[in-house]
């Protein structure tokens, strides 16, 4: 009582009972008459008690809750005690105990800097504690932009979110010590920083004692130390981003050279084989190898294939484009030891010499409930029987293109329709078992057969890329693909319908998935496998992708010329077949005399020492072909001994493109290119002369190419993507599909190439011509596949559908199955040899049936199966509504590109001027323009804000529509949206949408607007002057953004476009407007409350940057969305 300024510290005052479980006052306080104490740092009082020594143990402390803040909390039990006595006459002697006896003194449970520098603590995310030291000093290092009013405030902020004023200290006289005012008073509770420290200090460290209110400022840090540290972080960042691009660069453009070293990246197809035969063991002989009298032993397995791409031997009848049909070919001559029903459509420019006693009973196929015929014809090639699907909806395909162009149009549908309705129909009439699919064109075919029928199925993926992408946005859409594909809509709900899309593939991947457990589908190569599976989420409902690598037509090692294997014809003119021979030609002749028969043969100048670069497959994007016309004219022209050939059919315009360039680039240098843009049968001594094989495709699921001509000493050049990079050669990264990069990536490559020595070559070529890709670990590999589908198909059918495999177990259906293979097999008794015919004499139906069954499909009205017969049977179809595609029908952009390839100089800027893909994209998107608008009026024009061509816009624009895939022209008035007046005119006001700022569309750079507005959900505090949210506020924001999601996902699939892109302006508007009120309203809590639902309207609108993104690069899943002006 008489030392209360400096003695106000207590030890000890606080005790425990452990009887009572309670803590307990025990105070020494000589000369005090009454007793009070707080156990919320004076926040609240107990009542006045008598100091009467013997009543002191009954001064029980009570266990307070708190229920303030949580930073406002302390550690350990802390109680303040006062004092009064009547002759001091005063309250105010206090003494400050706390339970832990090792705490250090403390009078105040925490202390907070709040300044100028933290917004007075309102960012949130800035650490304003000061620490505490002995002697009850508390202590904060501040660095800041000088000068700085503070305040030391012991409470900080409430819990809702406002300051706490009832404690804050402040020097108002500015003589070293902390005043303490009414949190009411007017004056601001502030001590001022008017200055830094100084060199070489950095910031002040304010210690403030909490006995006697005392502060002082001492110098801390060091400028050295900060330059240092500055220097370093102006330094750091650049030299990391540095080192991590050409890190970056080193790991993902490096070129590898695969060869001489054993390579990690390198996949034998043996391996693959022997991983597949480990999983099937079970399946295999005990030796690993199938003895050729046991296999005879067992039952032969009928398997029906249907391909566009075929071999008939014996009518020299090849049609490939592609690697399904040199594995097509490799099947007819080497899977002797199964019953082959192989279903192949009849092409308009190929003569097939039937003879009268081929012809079958005709498929009678239903398409939007109208009967169409298709005539079938039935051909043996010894255990092949090829059923040939003959109808003017096949006719008009040729050799060359057997595919419809398109996969989302009218044409392509009709076309798929018939091809699976056949193929079903042969699945009727055939007890097979099993059906192997190749790709998605033959997908659809079991669901045909649904529900009462199954078969079990294999998948090989010869390119995933292809999946058929017919629209169902609409229920129109919806019932005319299932009239068209003559399937049930249940059917397609559950099978063929992913999203948006008519999607035979995913039919083909459900129905693995649901009769198979989701065995079944193996892609061409291991590591497409995995690039299938992970690139394409049409097949991530299965647990994984299998592989069956593909081998080299030529390596017949293993199979001994008394399999059945190797039973089938040896004539056949396939480019394989040749390549079988050519092993032997390496024992007859050197590589300088191959060189010279390859460079008379194609024309080229005779040069023993030429680096020969060879290019074969299909003239198109995939290819590749436009990347070699673009980069060999610098190579040729830095490297004279370089040569090129490139062979293969065209496909699409950069196929023909890169045919003009290559022309122009012989005539350049002549005697050093041929170029051959049709299907020509390479010569044998092409494969021994070939230095380089050039494969530089944007995807290859395998590349038989690279092995064909690798495993004959050719090295090859291209991207590690797919199933290249096996062979020896010089493999770079296709990290983008950008076409600079991929030439960037190209021409070095082949600069790495041309830059080895002979030896490596040499040494690398021999390592070439032992790989190993024998076909008979293919055979093996597809008999376990198929004994594994086959097995699990009957688990997964079960004893209750025993007979409905089949299409049910009635001995009228027996019949009728048998008939129906009567009719296409043995018809007119067609001669086969023994072992070949797939039904004996036992089997025959009786002639009664047999004839019943002909009268009813050979009826002279049914029309045959044609375009234009389903066309005029139905009328309109929304799918004749599809966008058109440029292909430069008319030949107007070829004609301009043989221009520039005239004026062409050699120069970089011509090379940049002459890229093919640069060429097409801007030919396209001008194209599309002029599809667009139509021609204009003579006086109509449509002004382009701030451009610099605006000739793109004045220029006369045609009318037609794509007329050359059969859609009429489309007059002016009819186009969407198109200004037919100047002024007054809505449709004018809408299209002043279309005018441009430079290149771009105003209503694109809205989205993009839209789309850098939506970027994130709480940039708006930017604007709010907080720096950070609490979690409360992240999480209700982080609500508000789903249920947007949610909202804007839906208005998305229900309404128009329009709506989508619009009403999240007037979201973004009402948060600004909200902001603006809120920052001139006074500090309170409805400032507050509007502030959030400021950031709340913002967060609604900014869940629709998915929508803004989609629509701004027009695609969403590699699919085409909706924006187009019957949308808007």
């Amino acid at each position: 009582m008489t030392f209360s300024a400096q003695a106000n510290d207590t030890e000890g005052p606080i005790l425990w009972n452990e009887e009572t479980e309670s803590f307990y006052l025990a105070p020494c306080a000589a000369g005090a008459e009454k007793i009070r104490h707080s156990c919320n740092w004076a926040s609240s009082w107990s009542l006045w008690l008598d100091y009467i020594a013997s009543n002191l143990e009954k001064v029980v402390l009570e266990d307070r809750t708190w229920a303030g803040a949580v930073k406002q909390r302390w550690q350990s039990e802390h109680v303040v005690i006062e004092y009064w006595s009547h002759m001091a006459a005063s309250s105010h002697h206090a003494q400050h105990a706390d339970l832990d006896t090792s705490q250090m003194e403390r009078r105040w449970p925490h202390a907070f800097v709040q300044g100028t520098f933290n917004e007075l603590k309102l960012d949130v995310f800035t650490n304003a504690a000061m620490m505490l030291h002995e002697d009850g000093v508390w202590k904060f290092n501040l660095s800041a932009e000088w000068p700085v009013q503070a305040t030391i405030s012991v409470w900080e902020i409430n819990p809702d979110g406002l300051r706490e004023n009832s404690i804050q200290f402040g020097d108002i006289s500015g003589n070293g010590a902390l005043d303490l005012l009414p949190s009411d008073s007017l004056v601001q509770k502030v001590f001022n920083i008017t200055a830094g420290p100084g060199m070489p200090y950095v910031g002040w460290q304010i210690a403030v004692h909490d006995g006697n209110f005392a502060y002082h400022m001492t110098p801390i840090g060091s400028a050295s130390a900060q330059r240092v540290l500055f220097f370093f972080l102006a330094v750091f960042p650049v030299l990391i981003a540095a080192i991590s691009a050409w890190a970056y660069k080193i790991s993902f453009y490096s070129i590898e050279q695969i060869g001489l070293t054993s390579n990690r990246r390198t996949c034998r197809l043996g391996d693959t084989f022997r991983s597949l035969a480990a999983f099937f063991k079970a399946k295999q002989p005990p030796e690993g190898k199938v003895v050729p009298e046991l296999r005879a032993l067992l039952t032969r397995r009928r398997v029906l294939m249907a391909t566009l791409e075929y071999s008939i031997d014996d009518w020299d009848i090849h049609v490939r484009i592609g690697g399904l049909g040199v594995m097509a070919s490799l099947a007819t001559r080497v899977l002797g030891h199964q019953d082959l029903i192989w279903v192949i459509p009849c092409l308009g420019d190929i003569h097939y010499p039937f003879a009268a006693q081929e012809a079958a009973e005709p498929i009678i196929l239903r398409l939007c409930d109208r009967a169409y015929r298709v005539d079938v014809y039935c051909h043996v090639q010894e255990n092949i029987t090829f059923i040939l699907l003959d109808a003017p909806v096949f006719r008009q395909r040729t050799r060359g293109a057997p595919y419809p162009v398109r996969m989302d149009d009218l044409e392509s549908a009709i076309f798929y329709s018939a091809w699976n309705a056949c193929i079903a129909e042969c699945l009727r009439r055939f007890p097979v078992d099993l059906y192997h699919i190749n790709d998605f064109h033959g997908a659809l075919a079991p669901l045909h057969l649904l529900p009462h029928q199954t078969v079990p199925v294999a998948l090989s993926l010869h390119n995933a890329e292809f999946q058929g992408s017919w629209p169902l946005k609409t229920p129109e859409e919806c019932n005319e693909l299932a009239a068209l594909f003559d399937i049930s809509p249940r059917t397609m709900r559950e099978y063929v319908r992913f999203g948006d899309i008519f999607n035979p593939l995913h039919a083909a991947v459900r129905y693995v998935q649901r009769h198979q457990r989701g065995f079944g589908v193996v892609a061409v190569s291991a590591k497409y496998a995995w690039r299938a599976h992970a690139r394409y989420p049409v097949f991530w409902s299965l647990p994984s992708v299998g592989s069956l690598s593909n081998p080299d037509p030529s390596d017949l090692r293993g199979l001994p010329q008394d399999d059945p294997c190797c039973s089938s014809s040896t004539t056949s003119a396939d480019n394989e077949s040749q390549g079988a021979q050519t092993g032997q030609l390496y024992q007859r002749g050197d590589r300088a005399s191959m060189l010279a028969q390859t460079q008379q043969w194609a024309g080229l100048e005779t040069n023993c020492t030429a680096d020969l670069f060879v290019f074969v497959g299909r003239w198109c994007k995939q290819k590749g072909i436009d990347l070699i016309a673009d980069v060999f004219p610098s190579i040729l022209a830095a490297h004279i001994s370089a040569q090129l050939i490139c062979l293969g059919p065209i496909v699409d315009l950069h196929g023909r493109l890169a045919a003009m360039k290559l022309d122009a680039t012989g005539r350049r240098f002549p005697g050093r290119v041929c170029a051959i843009p049709h299907f020509v049968t390479p010569p044998l001594c092409l494969f021994r002369a070939t230095e380089f094989v050039l494969i530089p495709s944007r995807d290859e699921p395998f590349g038989l190419v690279a092995v064909e001509f690798g495993r004959k000493g050719a090295l090859g050049i291209g991207p590690r993507i797919g199933g290249l990079g096996q062979m020896p050669g010089w493999w770079y990264n296709a990290e983008s599909m950008e076409t600079r990069h991929l030439l960037s990536q190209l021409k070095a490559t082949i600069r790495t190439a041309l830059g080895s020595s002979k030896e490596t070559r040499r040494l690398m070529r021999a390592e070439a011509e032992e790989r190993k890709f024998p076909v008979a670990e293919w055979v093996q590999g597809l008999e376990a596949l198929q004994g594994e589908v086959i097995r699990l198909h009957e688990q997964e059918r079960g004893p209750c559908t025993e007979g409905l495999r089949w299409g049910g177990s009635t001995a009228v259906q027996r019949a009728y199955n048998s008939a129906s293979e009567e009719s296409l097999l043995i018809q007119n008794k067609v001669s086969a040899s023994s072992g070949d015919t797939l039904l004996d004499e036992k089997q025959l139906p009786s002639l009664e049936l047999e004839k019943g069954i002909s009268e009813r499909f050979t009826g002279s009205d049914i029309p045959y199966l044609s375009i234009d017969a389903v066309v005029c049977g139905h009328g309109d179809f929304e799918l004749q509504k599809c966008p058109p595609v440029f292909t430069d029908a008319d030949g107007e952009y070829q004609a301009r590109f043989a221009k520039i390839l005239a004026a062409d100089d050699g120069t970089h800027s011509s090379q940049r001027r002459t890229c093919i893909s640069d060429f097409i994209y801007k030919g396209e998107k001008e194209w599309f323009r002029l599809q667009q608008y139509g021609e204009e009026p003579d006086n109509l024009q449509l002004p382009v804000a701030l451009s610099s061509t605006p000739a793109l816009w004045l220029r006369p624009m045609y009318t037609w529509v794509f007329s050359t895939k059969g859609y009429d022209a489309v007059p002016l008035k009819t186009l969407p949206h198109f200004p037919s007046k100047i002024q007054g005119s809505s449709e004018f006001r809408r299209s002043r949408l279309m005018y441009r700022i430079g290149s771009w569309p105003l209503y694109s750079i809205l989205i993009a607007l839209g789309q850098i507005l939506s970027v994130d959900a709480f940039q708006i505090t930017l604007l709010t002057g907080r720096g950070g949210e609490t979690a409360t506020r992240v999480y209700a924001t982080s609500s508000v953004f789903l249920i947007g999601s949610i909202c804007w996902w839906s208005l998305f699939r229900m309404t128009k476009t329009v709506y989508t892109i619009s009403l999240p302006f007037l979201f973004f508007g009402l948060s600004f407007l909200l902001l603006t009120v809120a920052l001139v309203m006074p500090s309170s809590l409805a400032a507050s409350w509007i502030q959030q639902a400021a950031v709340a309207a913002y967060a609604f609108g900014s869940a629709a940057g998915a929508m803004f993104l989609t629509l701004n690069f027009s695609t969403e899943g590699k699919r085409f969305t909706r924006l187009s002006h019957q949308y808007l």
